[in-house]
C-alpha cells in the first residue's frame, strides 16, 4: 500500500528529504515510503499536525512520550531513544546511519550525549 503523509508545521523545521525549510504554517506532502528526516534548527519546540495512515499513527503513539500542554518538554533520554529505535525496527521503518544523519546536519552523537 502506498501512503502519503501530509504535515503542517507549527514552528521552524527542515524536511531533509526535500532539503527545504518548512516555516510556521507551511504544508508539505511526501510519500510515506520515501526516506526522510526532520531537523529543528531552532531552540523552539516544533508542533506539527500529521495526517497519515492508522498504522503510522499507532507507531507515533507507541514511540512518542506524553506531555502536558504548557509544560516544558524535556529532551529524550537514552532509554527514550533506544525505545524509539526498537519500536521503529518492529514496524520495519528505516533509520539512517550516523553518517547519513551527519550528511544532512543531524548529529546523533550530540543528541545521545544530551539524552543522559
Amino acid at each position: 500500500m502506498f501512503s502519503r503523509d501530509r504535515c503542517r508545521c507549527g514552528a521552524t523545521k527542515v524536511p531533509i528529504h526535500r532539503g527545504r525549510l518548512c516555516r510556521k504554517g507551511s504544508l508539505f506532502t511526501y510519500p510515506g515510503t520515501n526516506k526522510h528526516a526532520f531537523r529543528n534548527p531552532s531552540n523552539e519546540p516544533v508542533v506539527e499536525l500529521i495526517v497519515t495512515t492508522p498504522r503510522r499513527g499507532r507507531f507515533f503513539r507507541q514511540a512518542g512520550r506524553p506531555f502536558t500542554t504548557g509544560s516544558p518538554v524535556p529532551p529524550p533520554t537514552t532509554a527514550d531513544l533506544e525505545r524509539f529505535l526498537r519500536i521503529a525496527t518492529e514496524y520495519g521503518y528505516w533509520n539512517a546511519t550516523p553518517e547519513e544523519n551527519a550528511a544532512v546536519g543531524i548529529d546523533v552523537q550530540r543528541v545521545m550525549r544530551h539524552a543522559r
